[in-house]
């Protein structure tokens, strides 16, 4: 198995772009990975998010994308507030 970031972001491009992509069943798997590594996947998702909030800081969005970016700035904004940083 290749675990280059890359690939395996292409990968789930891949995967999500089917039009049979049950989402569900990927959260299922999520959930039973080991709980350590379900960390580091939370933690995955929110340098992700990080980054999307960065593109829409200096506009390197369009309609295709518009939802993540803003999405991931009111999460990151909440949980900074919370719980003063991410």
């Amino acid at each position: 198995m290749n675990n280059n970031g890359e690939n395996v972001a292409e990968s789930l491009g891949d995967l999500v772009n089917n039009t049979l992509f049950d989402s569900e069943n990927f959260v299922d798997g999520v959930m039973t990975q080991h709980r350590h590594l379900q960390h580091k996947i939370f933690l995955m998702m929110l340098d992700t998010m990080k980054r999307w909030e960065a593109m829409g800081e200096i506009g390197m969005f369009d309609a295709r994308n518009e939802y993540p970016v803003a999405a991931s700035k009111v999460i990151l904004d909440s949980m900074r507030k919370e719980y003063g940083g991410v």
